[in-house]
């Protein structure tokens, strides 16, 4: 058995957020003054190192949920989300807000996606939340840091100007950073179901020249490939030597899926293979959590499942699994490993440097009571407590601000209330 401290100096060859910690605390609480309106499911992101002192070390907020509005007598009923097209900008170093010029900002939406490109914020995916229509939406809106301005490019100039607006169940975008080429870098692409066909429509736009281009069409399409027959979340696909690797979830459904097959796309040959995979599968599951790990290896772990041959059987409970997973992804070859802990990563969070960081929740409560560390390449699950929390919260936004993870939004656990607040977490050392 490691003691704790071995397993923090293990970590911290990874991360050095976490070097020789013994806990966290919440420091330098995000002022709410002049802050965005209080709002949960928005998107938000650190600015990075732009080179231009005005614009750099900035954290951006965006869209969300606001509300909540009656829907009787419209044409969908029950309470349906009011989203906005606000935003704002915190200096960390003043802790003070600008806000964002709405003026040709994209339409309102809540779960937008967001990512910044030199000194320019690209807002993309999100739904449209209202009584009418809660469809994915495909334009993109560029926010110019230096000038506070907006332009969108609308999805008539997009590979699904063809489609029916009401005919989109699904849009998925992911963001090519590694494992690829240098002329397919700092690209986002983009899938959209459509319920018409049913098909999937696959498009690429370029950050740098700010167009789409249209790839190919030739995607699998057999009654067993959930890629063309169900509309839940792909999750986070694998980037590795120049091809997208699909593995298909069923995080947000009761699904469970079968780990005999994988979808890849060569960006090279704008080709779409389906593969069987090999070796000692998974069992089938929901819920469960994974990531590409820069070896050319994907870990999974976790999930919810029932016993092999009985995943159909309602009069079998459910059970969380304290397994994991590898696949190879130049053979697709499963290999099953053995985890140190038994932990459902639900709400896992952005990869830094080879760690999985999330904190304890209560299906979506956000508890503040410890931060859960996971080390990807070694397996080893390791918990640190935090001082001085927020009040508690779900529906917040997370991300990396420099050495340090901040949270802000989200609505309070106990009173419901929307909230503009937030705050850092950095790590306390070893006296």
């Amino acid at each position: 058995m490691k003691t704790p401290h071995a397993i923090f100096v293990l970590l911290s060859f990874f991360s050095p957020f976490i070097q020789g910690a013994t806990e966290l605390l919440w420091d330098n609480p995000i002022t709410t003054q002049g802050a965005p309106s209080p709002r949960l499911n928005h998107a938000m992101v650190w600015t990075g190192k732009t080179g231009n002192p005005n614009t750099e070390s900035r954290l951006l907020t965006w869209g969300g949920i606001t509300g909540y509005q009656d829907c009787a007598n419209q044409v969908r009923t029950g309470t349906e989300a009011i989203a906005t097209n606000t935003g704002g900008i915190w200096n960390s170093k003043s802790n003070t807000w600008q806000s964002m010029s709405t003026l040709h900002a994209p339409a309102a939406r809540i779960s937008p996606q967001i990512e910044i490109f030199r000194d320019k914020a690209f807002i993309f995916g999100g739904y449209r939340a209202d009584c009418f229509d809660n469809e994915g939406l495909i334009d993109i809106g560029i926010y110019d840091l230096t000038s506070d301005s907006w332009k969108t490019i609308s999805p008539k100039n997009s590979p699904f100007a063809s489609l029916s607006p009401h005919a989109k169940t699904l849009v998925v975008f992911f963001h090519a950073n590694q494992g690829v080429s240098k002329d397919m870098a700092d690209s986002i692409f983009a899938m959209v179901y459509s319920n018409e066909v049913p098909t999937w429509t696959f498009g690429r736009f370029d950050l740098r020249s700010e167009k789409w281009e249209k790839v190919s069409q030739a995607f699998p399409t057999s009654p067993s490939n959930p890629l063309g027959m169900y509309a839940w979340s792909l999750g986070d696909p694998a980037f590795f030597k120049n091809q997208i690797v699909f593995l298909p979830t069923g995080r947000w459904s009761d699904h469970y899926v079968d780990f005999s097959r994988v979808y890849t796309y060569d960006l090279s040959s704008d080709r779409w293979r389906e593969i069987k995979t090999s070796g000692t599968l998974p069992s089938p599951r929901h819920r469960f959590s994974y990531r590409s790990r820069r070896d050319g290896q994907m870990l999974l772990w976790h999930g919810v499942g029932r016993p092999q041959g009985h995943q159909n059987d309602p009069a079998l409970m459910e059970d969380d699994l304290d397994d994991a997973y590898t696949l190879d992804l130049t053979l697709f070859q499963w290999e099953s490993v053995s985890p140190s802990t038994k932990e459902e990563l639900s709400n896992s969070y952005p990869e830094h440097s080879g760690v999985v960081y999330y904190l304890d929740d209560l299906g979506s409560e956000f508890l503040n009571q410890q931060l859960r560390v996971f080390d990807l390449y070694h397996l080893i699950l390791s918990k640190l407590p935090i001082r001085q929390s927020p009040p508690s919260r779900f529906g917040y936004s997370t991300t990396w601000m420099e050495d340090r993870w901040v949270i802000w939004g989200g609505r309070e656990v106990k009173s419901k209330a929307f909230l503009n607040s937030g705050g850092t977490l950095r790590a306390i050392p070893f006296p």
